[in-house]
């Protein structure tokens, strides 16, 4: 901004600025006569961008509150489920082992069985040929003293 003093301009009782820019209303004269453009002050409050901006902002403070919440249950669930997993694991690792057990008796029986099994056909036999011994024994006539004979 530029003014004059008022010894320069030849008129010493009014300033006159070198050049008038702006309206009436920014222009003051000051005590020593010089000429200072100053804004009238109004204040104002928030325009409609301001507004939009602060509008924006809590929305987004809203979404990131809704965003942490939502958050903080993922990480609880998750671990809830983190927790339950490992127990399932756990339990599952448990009946493998007594399902280990119960096939290792499983087999221990059917071994068992099976010597069983031989021993009861070995004992059919020898009562086979107990039975064919007593009723060669009993037999009469001459047939039955050649079957003793024979044996």
């Amino acid at each position: 901004m530029e003014t004059l003093k008022s010894g320069q301009s030849g008129h010493a009782s009014i300033p006159t600025p070198a050049r008038a820019a702006g309206p009436a209303s920014l222009r003051r004269v000051s005590v020593d006569g010089d000429v200072e453009l100053t804004p009238r002050l109004r204040i104002v409050g928030p325009g409609r961008r301001e507004r939009q901006y602060v509008a924006s902002i809590e929305q987004l403070e809203r979404e990131a509150l809704e965003k942490d919440s939502a958050l903080i249950a993922a990480t609880l669930i998750e671990r809830g489920t983190e927790r339950y997993v490992d127990r399932i694991e756990q339990e599952r690792i448990a009946d493998r082992k007594q399902l280990q057990e119960v096939q290792a008796q499983g087999n221990r029986l059917l071994v068992a069985m099976g010597s069983m099994q031989k021993e009861n056909e070995r004992l059919v036999g020898e009562l086979q040929r107990a039975n064919n011994r007593i009723a060669a024994a009993q037999t009469p006539g001459v047939f039955g003293r050649l079957r003793r004979l024979l044996r």
